[in-house]
């Protein structure tokens, strides 16, 4: 359960949720601001707050005219801690899929890196979080080794050196929670996960990068084997073609006419229904020469094309002032309207 400290962080939750489940595919436009508003019962400004926030995670783009539109995943920041969280409870087997190839990616060359920078601290920070996983394994409900799990991985990636890894590590550490909860969760996982642990510090001590590297692969290699027996968890193979969002249904006769959805008291239309045309402002007058037309206009809606404001001359004015616009237009060239 997270705690969110602002009411708008509740709202942006609320939002990520449905786009990452598939609510409004990519290019959909989002309800206007009142529609939200009323829908989630709060205030017009907190859903512009929480806009702001899925834009700045790439999730949403908002132009004028065009509204709020959600763009494709391509352009989401899946580093973001929201986001992978909205995909865990989205597309779980998706995420895990793309930990382990990150992981494989990362963590090999990471471990080689470590094995040639990490100094005394380093290595006394590796023992200790392997320490804490081994007290964890061997205390009852083993509460607390996804955490001593996670920081001996974020360890390892912090005794290289490199600080964009230890960045990296930090922003995928909801991910590699998920993937660690599932990997341990089948029967001798916690155990066969320990021995793998400590070769990799070892190798880390002695200066092997490829013996560090390799004991790291094995880790992720046996951590794919678990995740693919679980039974909670069924991993898909990659299929670029594979739609990431559902399709939208089929507009019916009933969303062509218009009508609205059963339920929603006439606030929400359907995709297809078609929108309600705005109420113009009314008019002001102009200031100065420009005033006496517009007055003309609005006291004769009715009078011809000929003897509308701006097309006559001054005495055609007066004309249809007394009232006989009827009459056909005057000849002649055009003259400055009166003061």
């Amino acid at each position: 359960m997270v705690d969110f400290r602002t009411l708008h962080q509740r709202v942006a939750d609320e939002l990520g949720r449905r786009i990452v489940g598939g609510a409004w595919g990519p290019g959909d436009p989002l309800p206007v601001e009142d529609v939200l508003a009323a829908e989630i019962g709060v205030s017009r400004g907190v859903v512009r707050e929480a806009v702001k926030s899925l834009v700045a995670k790439g999730m949403l783009r908002v132009r004028p005219r065009t509204g709020t539109r959600v763009l494709p995943p391509e352009h989401w920041n899946h580093l973001d801690r929201d986001v992978l969280r909205w995909k865990q409870a989205g597309d779980a087997a998706a995420l895990l899929r793309d930990t382990g190839e990150l992981r494989r990616i990362i963590e090999p060359e990471a471990a080689r890196l470590a094995a040639g920078r990490a100094g005394p601290d380093d290595v006394r920070i590796l023992y200790e979080a392997l320490a804490a996983m081994e007290a964890a394994a061997a205390a009852p409900g083993r509460g607390g080794y996804v955490e001593a799990d996670i920081a001996f991985h974020r360890a390892l990636l912090d005794a290289g050196g490199n600080r964009l890894l230890g960045s990296l590590g930090r922003a995928v550490e909801i991910a590699l929670e998920h993937s660690f909860v599932v990997s341990t969760r089948t029967p001798g996982a916690v155990e066969a996960s320990l021995p793998g642990h400590r070769a990799v510090v070892r190798a880390v001590e002695a200066r092997d990068p490829e013996a560090a590297a390799a004991a790291v692969l094995a880790i992720i290699e046996s951590a794919e084997e678990e995740i693919a027996r679980s039974p909670e968890h069924r991993t898909p193979p990659a299929d670029p073609s594979r739609p990431r969002h559902r399709a939208a249904p089929a507009p019916s006769d009933a969303t062509r006419s218009g009508e609205t959805l059963e339920g929603t008291a006439g606030r929400t239309r359907l995709p297809h229904a078609p929108v309600p045309a705005l109420r113009r402002r009314a008019p002001h007058p102009p200031p100065g020469q420009a005033r006496r037309r517009w007055i003309h206009r609005a006291r004769n809606p009715d009078a011809t094309p000929s003897c509308r404001p701006g097309r006559g001359a001054a005495r055609w004015y007066r004309w249809c002032r007394g009232g006989r616009c009827a009459s056909p237009a005057p000849t002649g060239r055009r003259s400055r309207w009166p003061r």
